[in-house]
């Protein structure tokens, strides 16, 4: 072992003086700590490789997803293995279940197994889930005869019945989160609860979002009505012929920290009042929001909605 002459402890970085007493190190003991420390960095990356020699691209995976929409609870609670009220709730909570993701021919398995149990299945690839989970945001717009016209970060979109697959909405909760400091006292204030839409498109897998708390309406404006009510009487007459899907408001909240606002009219107000929030009087509050939990369920409901049209 390497050790100072002055002090008889180890030389314990690669220095011209020792860490411990600050006495200077002879050139043959710095020389020789280099050495020692090069080859145990060898040593590492080569017990790196043979454990993971190299990183690769997660395998490919499947979405096993069930179709609910013509299926009695007693089958389904047969085929699950689990309580007939569980399977009841199943059946209320929307017509369509993700069950599970995993290896394609283990996810192909069980759907067959399903199949044979009774229950209508559709195996969906995961990277056609993903690629729905990015969202094109509209921040402004207005109707425009049977259209809309939306303003997006790409410009100007107009949107018409023919082109939509599925309209989906669902209610987005927010809460503080105490992230440090003393809590004071109970906040009387707590972060809004949001909402979103999203029109899923036929040539596109990215929803387009509405985002009632930070949208334009410009000169269409409500007077008399709030923005939710606007936007979903908008978006009502425009797909009155297209499948809605509102069933996430059923589902439990899975909490993350916020999700951004995306550009637009509401954008730095928004940020701003965040952040005096979730600082006061010394304490560090953080929003957590399920946005993210909505954007996944609108993601595989979409892919759903491709792989399910017959066009």
């Amino acid at each position: 072992m390497l050790a100072c002459p002055s002090c008889a402890r180890p030389v314990a970085v690669v220095r011209g003086d020792c860490l411990y007493c600050g006495a200077p190190l002879p050139e043959k003991t710095v020389a020789r700590a280099a050495e020692t420390r090069s080859r145990a960095l060898d040593q590492a990356v080569a017990v790196g490789s043979a454990i993971e020699p190299e990183k690769t691209a997660a395998p490919a995976r499947s979405a096993l997803i069930l179709d609910l929409r013509q299926v009695e609870p007693a089958v389904l609670a047969r085929a699950l293995a689990v309580p007939l009220y569980e399977a009841r709730q199943h059946g209320r909570a929307g017509n369509w279940k993700l069950l599970r993701l995993g290896p394609p021919d283990a996810v192909s398995g069980e759907a067959e197994r399903l199949r044979g149990e009774g229950l209508a299945t559709l195996v969906v690839p995961e990277a056609d889930i993903l690629a729905g989970r990015d969202v094109l945001a509209a921040t402004g717009g207005a109707p425009d005869g049977p259209r809309l016209q939306l303003v997006t970060a790409e410009g100007e979109l107009c949107v018409q019945a023919a082109d939509l697959l599925l309209v989906l909405s669902g209610p987005i909760t927010r809460v503080f989160q105490n992230t440090g400091g003393p809590l004071k006292y109970a906040p009387l204030a707590v972060p809004e609860d949001g909402h979103r839409i999203h029109l899923h498109r036929r040539d596109d897998p990215r929803p387009v979002e509405l985002d009632p708390w930070n949208f334009d309406f410009g000169a269409a404006s409500p007077a008399r009505s709030s923005s939710l009510l606007t936007l979903t009487s908008w978006v009502g007459t425009l797909a009155r012929n297209v499948p809605h899907d509102d069933a996430f408001r059923h589902a439990a909240p899975a909490l993350a920290p916020e999700v951004p606002p995306a550009a637009g009219v509401h954008a730095l107000p928004e940020s701003l009042r965040a952040a005096r929030e979730a600082h006061r009087d010394g304490e560090r509050r953080q929003v957590l929001d399920n946005l993210g939990q909505f954007r996944f369920y609108s993601a595989w409901r979409g892919a759903v909605a491709r792989h399910t049209s017959p066009d």
